[in-house]
């Protein structure tokens, strides 16, 4: 029978319009398939002679459990791997079982896809056999598989190493996403770390055989590699290859920590690496300066921002005597700021101790999965030369402590108070009674003032520190891996300005509510001119008024992308408030977000007495409650901090728009906003007037290359040079038929409803209560939408994210850096938010709107 299929085939080779890589290229008639079919029954039926079985009965005197593992002589040529071609079986119990098995093998050689993968390749169907490694099935508490080199990138001195927990046919099968660790070859450095969602595990059950299980959510998140286990897979690994003579593919397991190398194969296929002479790669990426400037920046902007960071990381810098020697920490990518991965890294393994590998941790969710490959081809000439000096540090060091422990709550509070005398003198500075110059020199030292400010980060190292020390304690010490108790400890941290801003809001909506007349105003008015006018003619509209005033007075300086001088303020925007607060009107009844937060401050306070009594040692319980007490405050100083350099921005913004509606009746520009054009020094030294002939000409180039950047959506990450051209305005993203998101937990709960995606913090889409707030980022314009909303998801963002605190402190479940939600998840379409664990889930089909406001798009 078998001879009539091989005489019979068509001729060895590719069928017509089929791939060369096609696994079933060739189609098949139904004679074949039947005599395929026919000849694995009879491979089956047959039984094995009387001498092998005797062999095979002395071998099962032994373990209990056994794996049938297929091996052909074909596999793994050199270009054509015949990879999961053929049948394996786990948990054998019976010997029975085990001689069946070993026959499903043999006819496993003559599956439908195995025979249309010969004949596409042009193979010998008689030249091939299958041999049959029986090995014992050991029930592995971590496990995966292990590549001596890259086979994405080609490289050849890094090794790959993908784990889970339990046995690793689940990974090999594709079912879950695992941890990745790379490895250089030399000295087995860990080069970076990507840890995922386990959801699920296969372990040996009691009874023997093979089953899955859901990991627990602490599980699933948990890291199962670990720099010590990469190290000692690597030995092996490169044992392996130099026995073996040439790279590898391997899988491997643990149990009760011995490590098992369960079967390797050579990689036969590597992808050719890229000339020894190439340019440098340079990598960048918008996580963190996408929160702070979401949007294309204007000239003013940049020509601040690139002056005042390196002030902002200064006292850092010197700390540890860094010198960046001319490397860049930020760059412009379409018109929006990006961070320098080159440089993050560069900086990170000149440190005393390596943690570069653990860069994911930085960015983490998606990203960490979108810069792996790119992470995995930096060369050391790609770091620049950032360097270390040494002395420097020596000499500064004794400063440094001191003014480390000289950054105390009091002194932050004495600093911050000189702060908010400084931004009154501003505020009462009446900038239309100043001449040019006068203006001018204002700028300049309101700039020398803005970098001054900034020095205060030493006091904002508190939160930064001790927020992620919370977390590692109350894993270690509270058995939280999955971050929860860390979370919920911080609800109602302290009275942050951000918070107030939006209760401050549903107080005005509870002020409205109150009075018939005014809440029928407010509801009928269109703009809060007419309403104003209105107010003058109702009894309790001064009242109202009087609190709109006191709103405005406190909360004005906010807006979406605040750091951003172009953005008008919501002082600027009366009516986007009003629209606010009208929302707010159809929730009054139905929410109280007062007594929401109320209520979490109180279960906080249940929960950290919960953990002081599960602190017996009096010394562990001294220093958590020492490292919540800081968390708490670092959070809050953190943020109030930037709500008044944001305040100070405001008056420094008004100035501007004095000298632009100057320059404008001068016509030297045809909008005040046109100063925005400009760069800080240009506008400096564009005072003589023979200076001022070609501004115009400048400004509105400079126009249009904002207008076209506001119309392109550049990646997350770039590698190399950015082509606008190759971005389609609009695109939808390429994983856009995802159901679940995975990004960082920041906000313990789980909530379900209606999400409502909004791009732009200035829209005039409302949150109803209950639906979850689908957004790009948070920074204070965002938060009005958050007081209604029963669950955050953010594409960007951090622990330490303007949105991650704000949703803490409001007790609302969220979770951020899940990348491109607001382009795939659609305004109606029911999702799950479990922030315990880290996941988005789309429960149902998005709803048909195309066109609509509500349908996904680009968030800038």
């Amino acid at each position: 029978g078998l001879r009539r299929i091989l005489d019979e085939a068509p001729p060895a080779g590719p069928a017509a319009g089929s791939s060369d890589n096609s696994a079933a290229g060739l189609p098949l008639s139904s004679s074949v398939r039947q005599w395929l079919a026919d000849f694995r029954r009879a491979i089956r039926a047959r039984p094995l002679s009387d001498r092998f079985t005797e062999c095979l009965a002395e071998m099962w005197q032994g373990p209990a459990r056994w794996v049938v593992r297929s091996s052909a002589t074909a596999e793994d040529l050199p270009d054509r791997a015949f990879a999961g071609m053929y049948d394996s079986f786990l948990g054998v119990r019976r010997f029975e079982d085990l001689c069946e098995k070993i026959k499903c093998c043999w006819a496993s050689l003559w599956s439908e896809r195995a025979y249309a993968y010969r004949q596409t390749h042009r193979l010998n169907h008689r030249q091939v056999g299958m041999a049959v490694l029986i090995q014992p099935l050991i029930n592995a508490e971590r496990s995966g598989v292990l590549f001596t080199a890259d086979p994405v990138t080609g490289r050849t001195d890094q090794i790959v190493i993908e784990g889970c927990f339990g046995l690793p046919a689940a990974l090999v099968a594709g079912r879950i996403a695992p941890d990745r660790i790379v490895v250089a070859k030399k000295m087995l450095r860990a080069v970076y770390h990507t840890v995922s969602a386990k959801l699920l595990r296969l372990e040996v059950d009691s009874d023997g055989s093979v089953v899955e299980r859901d990991n627990p959510p602490h599980l699933a998140q948990r890291p199962c590699l670990d720099r010590r286990l990469a190290r000692r897979l690597g030995r092996l690994a490169l044992r392996a290859e130099r026995r073996l003579g040439g790279p590898q593919d391997m899988e491997w397991a643990e149990v009760h920590g011995r490590i098992w190398l369960l079967q390797s194969r050579p990689i036969t296929a590597l992808p050719e690496r890229p000339p020894a002479g190439r340019p440098p790669r340079q990598i960048w990426t918008n996580a963190n300066a996408g929160e702070v400037a979401p949007d294309v920046v204007s000239p003013l902007t940049w020509s601040i921002i690139e002056k005042a960071v390196m002030e902002l990381f200064r006292p850092m810098m010197d700390v540890i005597g860094l010198d960046l020697a001319g490397q860049p920490l930020f760059g412009l990518v379409a018109g929006r700021v990006y961070f320098s991965v080159n440089t993050g890294v560069a900086i990170l393994r000149k440190l005393p101790v390596d943690v570069s590998w653990q860069i994911h941790r930085i960015f983490g969710g998606d990203q960490e999965i979108l810069l792996a490959n790119a992470l995995a081809d930096l060369r050391p000439e790609d770091l620049g030369s950032v360097r270390i000096r040494w002395l420097r540090a020596l000499l500064r060091c004794p400063r440094s402590l001191y003014e480390m422990g000289a950054a105390r709550p009091a002194k932050a509070r004495r600093y911050f108070a000189r702060i908010q005398q400084e931004i009154q003198i501003c505020q009462r500075q009446q900038f239309s009674s100043l001449t040019e110059s006068e203006l001018l020199r204002q700028m300049q030292e309101r700039f020398v003032l803005t970098c001054r400010y900034l020095r205060g980060l030493i006091f904002m190292l508190q939160a930064m520190v001790t927020v992620p020390l919370l977390n590692w304690l109350c894993r270690r010490w509270l058995d939280d891996a999955a971050g929860i108790y860390a979370n919920r400890l911080l609800v109602g941290s302290g009275d942050l300005e951000d918070v107030r801003s939006g209760l401050d809001l549903w107080r005005l909506a509870l002020a409205a509510a109150g009075d018939k007349q005014v809440r029928e105003l407010i509801e009928r008015g269109d703009c809060w001119d007419d309403v104003g006018r209105g107010l003058d003619h109702l009894s309790g509209g001064a009242a109202f008024r009087q609190a709109w005033d006191a709103f405005m007075r406190r909360h004005g300086h906010h807006c979406r992308g605040e750091i951003e001088l172009f953005n008008p303020r919501w002082a600027e925007t009366p009516d986007y408030i009003l629209r606010i607060v009208r929302g707010y009107l159809a929730g009054v009844g139905k929410a109280d977000p007062e007594g929401a937060y109320r209520r979490r401050v109180q279960r906080r306070e249940q929960l950290e007495e919960h953990c002081r009594r599960r602190l017996r040692n009096p010394l562990r319980r001294r220093i958590f409650q020492y490292v919540l007490a800081q968390a708490r405050w670092g959070s809050t100083f953190r943020e109030n901090i930037k709500s008044e350099v944001v305040r100070f921005l405001f008056q420094w913004r008004l100035a501007l728009l004095e000298l632009g509606r100057r320059w404008q009746r001068l016509n030297l520009c045809e909008d005040p906003q046109d100063i925005f054009f400009l760069t800080l020094d240009e506008i400096v030294a564009l005072a003589p007037e023979k200076e001022r002939a070609a501004v115009g000409a400048l400004i509105r180039q400079r126009r249009q290359d904002y207008r076209r950047n506001q119309g392109i959506c550049p990646p997350k990450i770039v590698v190399d040079r950015f082509d606008p051209d190759a971005v389609r305005p609009g695109a939808p993203p390429p994983n856009g038929g995802r159901r679940t998101f995975h990004g960082i937990s920041v906000s313990a709960g789980v909530a379900t409803g209606k999400a409502r995606v909004i791009g732009r913090g200035d829209d005039r889409q409302q949150v109803r209560p209950g639906e979850i707030l689908v957004i790009p980022f948070a920074d204070p314009g965002w938060t009005p939408y958050f007081i209604p909303a029963a669950g955050v998801v953010m594409d960007l963002g951090g622990m330490l994210s303007h949105g991650s605190i704000i949703a803490r402190e409001y007790g609302i479940p969220a979770v951020v850096n899940v990348q491109e939600a607001t382009r795939i998840i659609r305004t109606g379409q029911t999702i799950r938010v479990d922030a315990d664990r880290g996941l988005v889930a789309c429960l149902d089909e998005p709803p048909a709107a195309p066109g609509s406001s509500d349908s996904p798009g680009p968030s800038s």
